[in-house]
């Protein structure tokens, strides 16, 4: 019984986020710094319905850009990201360089 309403409740949620496209870095969270390795963070983007990776790849630039120039940075290099189901992002796992 359990399995049947968390299928039922997925595919709602599926449904209300496939008629929405939107995309939110972060939702005003600052990355979170990875223990262990200088000057690499995570940041995430929340995304909806039909926004995929080229979407949240265009909107954390954005906030790449602003995080480097804020913190003195020179460049940055994306050493991964990574899809989250629910709720639905991108992590991106970041490294800034001086």
């Amino acid at each position: 019984m359990k399995l049947k309403k968390l299928i039922a409740i997925g595919l709602i949620a599926a449904s209300f986020a496939s008629f929405s496209g939107c995309t939110t870095a972060n939702y005003g969270l600052k990355p979170t710094s990875i223990e262990n390795q200088k000057d690499t963070y995570k940041f995430k983007v929340f995304v909806g319905g039909m926004s995929g990776p080229e979407t949240a790849d265009k909107s954390v630039a954005n906030d790449l850009e602003s995080y480097k120039i804020n913190n003195g940075y020179k460049s940055y290099t994306i050493m991964d990201r990574r899809y989250n189901f629910i709720p639905t992002y991108y992590e991106y796992t970041v490294q800034f360089n001086h």
